[in-house]
């Protein structure tokens, strides 16, 4: 709670939080203002009970804090995935239900599609293609597998990976929302690969 009020105070006041570090006990956020003239506004923001806040303002034009404490690799990538599934308990996921888990992948070229296909398979999901639309250079490929969401970051981040051994770019992942009693809709589907030769239709 208090790191999204973190969040909209920045954006506010026309900044915004630039990277997180949490801990067990201590969380920190960076935020970078135009002005330095907001340190009681942040220090008010709602908290949970036995919640302190401590704010300290310093220049940093070159930003040589951001650099030492910014995320990178898989931090980023958990970053991302803790953002997705914020969204899905904000849409009353109960956050703890296996369910089918899409990856999207946009890119790749046609000549690389091969040993993208079998990298991919490697990781014992399931992989096929959206239709070609006019003008694209090069399919989407949808990764899906079964996982709790909390628990997506492992292959969240061997996906990207791929996608970008292969010239690839990877759009993230997403799921339906389960609330808590309700099964998910849809059963996780069988392994199944497009081949390239067939036809652009589902």
């Amino acid at each position: 709670v208090t790191e999204r009020e973190f969040r909209r105070l920045a954006e506010t006041l026309g900044g915004h939080v630039a990277a997180t570090v949490r801990g067990h006990r201590r969380h920190v956020t960076l935020v970078y203002l135009a002005s330095p003239d907001h340190e009681a506004e942040f220090a008010a923001v709602a908290r949970p009970r036995r919640v302190t806040i401590s704010v300290r303002v310093d220049a940093d034009p070159a930003w040589q804090r951001f650099a030492r404490i910014c995320p990178r690799g898989v931090e980023l990538q958990s970053m991302d995935d803790f953002g997705v599934l914020g969204r899905l308990l904000e849409e009353g996921d109960d956050g703890t239900s296996e369910r089918v888990i899409e990856h999207t992948v946009s890119g790749v070229p046609d000549a690389a599609s091969a040993g993208f296909l079998a990298s991919v398979e490697q990781l014992g999901v399931s992989i096929d293609y959206l239709p070609r639309l006019s003008g694209d250079l090069a399919r989407t490929a949808v990764i899906t597998h079964d996982a709790v969401p909390s628990d997506v970051t492992p292959i969240a981040w061997a996906v990207r990976g791929i996608a970008e051994r292969f010239d690839g770019t990877y759009g993230g992942w997403d799921c339906e929302v389960v609330t808590a009693g309700r099964p998910p809709d849809r059963p996780s589907a069988p392994s199944r690969r497009r081949d390239r030769d067939e036809p652009n239709e589902r």
